[in-house]
């Protein structure tokens, strides 16, 4: 949702706006991004 743009301004609506409204903490996006982006070994017991 942040990359979608306004019909009125033609800007995106970017991530600090989209966490304020659905009222979601962006270090929880941010780590989660840094999850997906790391190239670690998965562990297995």
């Amino acid at each position: 949702m942040s990359r979608e743009t306004s019909v009125g301004t033609g800007k995106p609506y970017g991530l600090e706006r989209v966490c304020r409204v659905l009222e979601f903490p962006r270090s929880t996006v941010y780590a989660q991004q840094a999850r997906e982006s790391a190239n670690g070994v998965a562990l297995h017991p």
